[in-house]
């Protein structure tokens, strides 16, 4: 991305970071950090981090991989390849877990605007898509929303737990269920 990260490492007294960007971002990021004086401190590798090489191996690795549904992206596997190849016995690796939570919510607003009521509406230019709410709620189709307490009908309870030091590669492919 932005190597925000890899930024506010160097701010907060590391003394070689490496960041890594996949797409056309790096340039960016690498402008940015020039533009903040960290050029000396931060160096921006363009290219899949599988094919990152090191020096030495490094104590601290620190990923931005979270999609929605926590690994939509599928990141985590190359984050696992990273941390196998170079991070050091004992290193930290950030963030160290993560809890994918679900809960039960009552909003029309979203449910109409963005989630299978889209479809119920009439007249969209004159077209009718009522057959898809039935379609997309087949397909349990996931959406990253930000949702107000209010609107929640009970707090969150988590479905997948994930400690990022210890996984394996498809421990991200997971089913849970809820009491």
């Amino acid at each position: 991305g932005t190597g925000v990260l890899s930024m506010l490492a160097a701010k907060a007294g590391a003394r070689k970071v490496i960041g890594v960007e996949r797409s056309e971002m790096a340039k960016i990021a690498r402008e940015l950090v020039n533009r903040n004086g960290l050029k000396d401190t931060v160096e921006i590798f363009h290219g899949d981090a599988k094919d990152l090489k090191l020096d030495e191996p490094v104590d601290v690795i620190i990923s931005e991989w979270l999609g929605h549904m926590a690994y939509v992206e599928c990141m985590f596997p190359s984050v696992i390849q990273v941390r196998d190849a170079w991070l050091k016995p004992g290193g930290i690796l950030l963030p160290s877990g993560v809890d994918v939570l679900i809960a039960p919510i009552d909003d029309g607003e979203l449910y109409n605007e963005f989630g299978p009521g889209f479809w119920g509406k009439t007249n969209i230019h004159g077209l009718d898509f009522s057959y898809l709410t039935e379609k997309e709620l087949e397909m349990g189709h996931a959406n990253q929303l930000l949702v107000p307490d209010k609107f929640l009908l009970a707090k969150g309870k988590r479905i997948h737990h994930l400690e990022t030091n210890i996984a394996a590669p498809g421990d991200e492919w997971c089913s849970g269920t809820v009491d």
